[in-house]
């Protein structure tokens, strides 16, 4: 026979599961009009919650204790005016009576005893239920429940939104150009679901605005020129940098694309994460540079970046992304997140354009059994030894075979008329 304790945690989480459902099928039962609600779900309640059965040898065997609880059970029902269900049973000669059910009358009879925030989520629950229903009319569950969880100023916002949206058409504006008071940019998309179910649209129709990559011309001739440092590209337009990269170097941190060393032929690109893989592949001259580096962070997300930009067909190598580069660089880790709670191994993924060298790292920050820093951001990392380290690659590639996939140092240097950017990169590790 469960406790008392047990019982209620039983209440607890089956009110967690299924509260919006209950709350809304009863909702429609009391308004014919409203539409005829799921019979499984119209019968819910009275909801009898059960409390086990002992075998009666067992029950020989523990009979003080379950006879503590069976008068905890008749105290209870008294205390809060409950039902309670009963059973004889013979036990060493004499007839006891046992609890067998709890008996919960309604929805409000189950955020009574469950107690804790139930009756207060309950109450707000019911109201914003009869908002929306009277703005709206019958509401699928889910809308109750993720409604809900709205704080009362986005919650109105969702109201009024709604509304606008089903007798005006935002097909061609951007989300900053409804007229909605108070609607931001984000806000859309952030309640894209409850905002279509309440409007009745199957789409909002808005456009995105277009987005721009940013980079840096890093070659030394063109700075000493006197013309622009910084510059960017939208997605869709025609626009080329004002010189043909012959290498480009893709990080993540803004700060590092700006400040990366000076690169004869060379430009930096500030590509973020997911932001990257859905951005830069859309860039017609990037996957003509000859030689493409990716620098991203030293954690999961880096890598899951860099598998998803050659998958896109940008032939990106990576750059201190090794197990060197971790072993080296490890005491620039971090082991809490931005908000500061512990680093948490993510679930692994079957990322097949990693190499052998950066799978090996990968596999370490997604076993839970690693004790280890889980991440090394990148802009920790000395732009000098970024410098160095690319050196290192494009000297080893002047060395690799044509049949290995070609010296990637002798493409650069086709492409930019010599050896340059090796020669600058060689200039800056020796200064």
């Amino acid at each position: 026979m469960k406790t008392v304790a047990q019982a209620l945690a039983d209440l607890d989480r089956k009110l967690a599961a299924r509260w919006h459902v209950w709350l809304t099928a009863a909702d429609c039962r009391s308004d014919p009009g409203a539409g005829k609600p799921d019979p499984v779900e119209a019968a819910t309640f009275p909801l009898v919650v059960p409390l086990g059965r002992i075998s009666s040898v067992e029950l020989t065997g523990t009979f003080t204790q379950v006879n503590r609880e069976a008068l905890a059970w008749q105290q209870y029902a008294v205390e809060h005016d409950v039902e309670v269900r009963w059973e004889n049973r013979l036990v060493r000669g004499s007839t006891q009576q046992l609890a067998t059910h709890l008996v919960v009358t309604d929805l409000t009879c189950a955020a009574r005893l469950a107690g804790g925030s139930w009756p207060t989520r309950l109450a707000g629950a019911i109201e914003r239920l009869a908002t929306l229903r009277s703005l709206f009319g019958q509401v699928p569950a889910w809308v109750l429940r993720d409604g809900s969880r709205l704080a009362d100023v986005d919650f109105e916002m969702l109201c009024t939104a709604s509304l606008w949206l089903r007798d005006n058409d935002p097909t061609g504006l951007t989300a900053r150009q409804l007229p909605i008071e108070g609607v931001h940019g984000k806000w859309p998309n952030q309640h894209r679901k409850l905002l279509l179910a309440l409007s009745g649209r199957d789409t909002l129709g808005l456009v995105e605005r277009a987005s721009q990559v940013r980079y840096t011309y890093l070659d030394p001739d063109h700075r000493l020129a006197g013309l622009r440092w910084h510059d960017s590209h939208t997605l869709g337009d025609s626009s080329t940098p004002l010189y043909p990269p012959t290498l480009a170097v893709i990080s993540e941190n803004k700060d590092t694309a700006q400040l990366f060393k000076p690169l004869a032929g060379a430009i930096s690109i500030h590509g973020h994460g997911d932001a990257a893989v859905a951005q830069l592949p859309a860039i017609p001259w990037l996957a003509t540079i000859p030689a493409l580096f990716y620098w991203g962070d030293i954690d999961a997300e880096g890598y899951e970046a860099l598998d998803g930009l050659r998958a896109a067909g940008l032939p990106v190598q990576s750059l201190l992304m090794d197990m060197d580069a971790y072993t080296t660089f490890e005491r620039y880790g971090s082991t809490t997140d931005a908000a500061g709670k512990p680093l948490a191994a993510v679930a692994a993924r079957a990322l097949v354009h990693l190499t052998h060298a950066e799978r090996q790292v990968y596999e370490r920050l997604v076993d839970p059994a690693w004790t280890r820093v889980r991440r090394i951001e990148q802009e920790r990392i000395p732009l000098s030894h970024a410098a160095e380290a690319l050196r290192r690659l494009l000297a080893r590639s002047a060395d690799t075979p044509a049949e290995d996939g070609g010296p990637l140092v002798a493409r650069v240097g086709q492409a930019s008329g010599g050896s340059g950017a090796l020669r600058q990169i060689q200039d800056d590790a020796v200064g």
